[in-house]
């Protein structure tokens, strides 16, 4: 009787490959290239066994390709996640003291302005009303109590009549490679430095207004002025005062500014190729900040012409901006910036333009401005040449060396 036995497809020639070598011995002997061929159970194996073992190889490199990379400790991402019970990482109009502390940064002291050839040597009669600027100034007066009259007159000051200077809307703050938020003030720049090919302009100062941080700031915390309900009123007192600095001097948001200036020119060096200045490892960085500020005066309507202004000045290390375009990454020394703080008063105002100038600007391109008087003639600064005195302190954290403007 014949005994038929059905099997599957897929294992039918193992199966008969292997009744065929045991059911004729002499063939299979007779045949050397059976003989010392492998088994087929065995190809398979070891078959299975490449291919998981290629599988894993892939696995694990696609595994260390996605691992992120290792946050430092003393990284940005790093004191956020060792402080991950407070908000830190925000938008800079919220910034607190909090964010001044962790980043070690300060303000110290205010200065009275300091003595400059357009403030003890230059008389008023040395200015015509163009070269001196003060017909800008016509609403900055009449529209004082206004916030952006009073950014309006001062950038009108610096900018027009062939000053050298030239404003721009805002200032991108870089985080991770990327602008994490555009700081609302006018980027005072050096007309020197514009040119279509050029991506980054070179900034010298920031230009702002205290009520305009003030502004902004209640927007954030979603200020509605008609609001009466008392729970939403609360709610938002509450925020403010967290959110407002007790001494409106010394404002976090006036770091940013200092932050993101800093930030742009050492993109402007960069992209022109140029160290001179990143070579100190210190970047300069300074911030005009006007005010609804008024001096002690009999007559009220000239109250305002005894007003100020304030300058903020700070060398900012390249480590702490490579803290921000690197989240994770975190310096050998913790970096620290001290930001200098210069009165400067509105009287007289004939020398207003040329004493702001003279503060902000690098002191060639101030004398190459101002140099000439109404005649023509080289105005002699002291007693015995047309030598410009440096007056000007640098201000603290300075690279030696480092020029104060």
């Amino acid at each position: 009787m014949e005994i038929v036995v059905y099997q599957s497809s897929s294992t039918a020639d193992i199966n008969s490959t292997a009744s065929a070598s045991s059911s004729s011995p002499s063939s299979s002997a007779s045949s050397p290239d059976s003989s010392s061929a492998p088994s087929p159970s065995s190809s398979v194996s070891s078959a299975s066994a490449s291919s998981s073992a290629s599988s894993s190889s892939s696995s694990t490199a696609l595994a260390k390709k996605r691992a992120p990379a290792r946050i430092a400790k003393g990284s940005i991402y790093g004191i956020a996640r060792q402080f991950c019970g407070e908000e830190l990482i925000v938008s800079p109009v919220r910034w607190t003291s909090r964010q001044l502390e962790l980043l070690k940064c300060s303000f110290e002291r205010v200065l009275p302005e300091p003595l400059t050839p357009a403030a003890y040597a230059v008389t008023e009669a040395d200015y015509s009303e163009e070269r001196s600027g003060t017909r800008h100034l016509n609403q900055f007066f009449h529209y004082y109590y206004k916030c952006p009259m009073r950014e309006q007159g001062i950038r009108l000051l610096v900018t027009t009549d062939g000053c050298p200077l030239t404003a721009y809307d805002a200032i991108g703050l870089y985080f991770n490679g990327f602008i994490l938020k555009r700081l609302d003030c006018n980027s005072l720049c050096l007309r020197s430095s514009l040119h279509p090919a050029i991506r980054y302009k070179r900034p010298i100062a920031a230009l702002i207004d205290r009520e305009h941080i003030e502004i902004r700031r209640r927007d954030s915390i979603g200020y509605r002025s008609s609001s009466r309900n008392l729970p939403i009123v609360r709610l938002f007192n509450h925020k403010w005062k967290k959110f407002c600095p007790p001494e409106p001097l010394n404002d976090p948001y006036i770091v940013a500014l200092l932050i993101g200036v800093a930030q742009q020119k050492r993109r402007h060096y960069q992209e022109i190729n140029c160290n001179k200045e990143t070579s100190t490892g210190m970047i300069f960085s300074q911030v005009l900040c006007t005010l609804y500020s008024k001096g002690e005066c009999e007559v009220m309507e000239e109250q305002a012409y005894l007003g100020w202004l304030y300058l903020y000045q700070a060398y900012i290390p390249l480590s702490l901006l490579d803290m921000f375009d690197n989240p994770r990454f975190a310096p050998s020394t913790m970096p620290s910036v001290s930001v200098q703080i210069v009165t400067i008063h509105y009287s007289p105002l004939a020398t207003l333009r040329a004493r702001i100038l003279e503060l902000v600007m690098p002191e060639k391109l101030v004398s190459v401005t101002y140099g000439l008087s109404a005649g023509g003639q080289k105005r002699k600064y002291d007693g015995e040449g047309d030598t410009q005195p440096s007056s000007r302190g640098a201000p603290a954290g300075a690279p030696a060396g480092a020029p104060a403007g």
